[in-house]
């Protein structure tokens, strides 16, 4: 995060961990996880990445009662279509309703195409 001055004072990484891996890491406690991720990391950018570690947290979505998660989805299980489409005045957004889901890519198409529809819905209703 860049201060008013234009230097970096904190940074964040965030990241899934998907389908074998998923699965393999919903066995592990947190500080398992955390030690592997950090291991991981350490690997890509040297030992002064575990130094510049200032906390870390994290969100088994397979044992979130809510979520409802599936630690492998098969191809096609999101990004339904149906999803996409209006429903009367009601516009679904996220990046699990895209083809690109899980990433900021997916997210960002849908931001783009569920805006396009909320302007077209106020559109016609103005024209009535």
């Amino acid at each position: 995060v860049e201060d008013s001055g234009g230097g970096v004072t904190t940074a964040a990484l965030g990241m899934f961990i998907l389908g074998d891996d998923c699965a393999r890491a919903a066995k592990m406690s947190e500080e398992e996880v955390k030690e592997e991720v950090v291991s991981q990391l350490e690997g890509m950018y040297g030992k002064a990445a575990r130094k510049g570690i200032v906390s870390v947290a994290q969100q088994n979505w397979l044992k979130d009662e809510w979520t409802h998660a599936g630690g492998q989805v098969p191809p096609g299980q999101f990004g339904a279509p149906i999803l996409r489409k209006p429903h009367g005045n009601v516009i679904f957004a996220g990046t699990e309703t895209e083809d690109a889901h899980g990433h900021m890519e997916g997210a960002i198409v849908s931001g783009v195409r569920a805006a396009k529809q909320a302007m077209e819905i106020l559109l016609q209703t103005a024209q009535k």
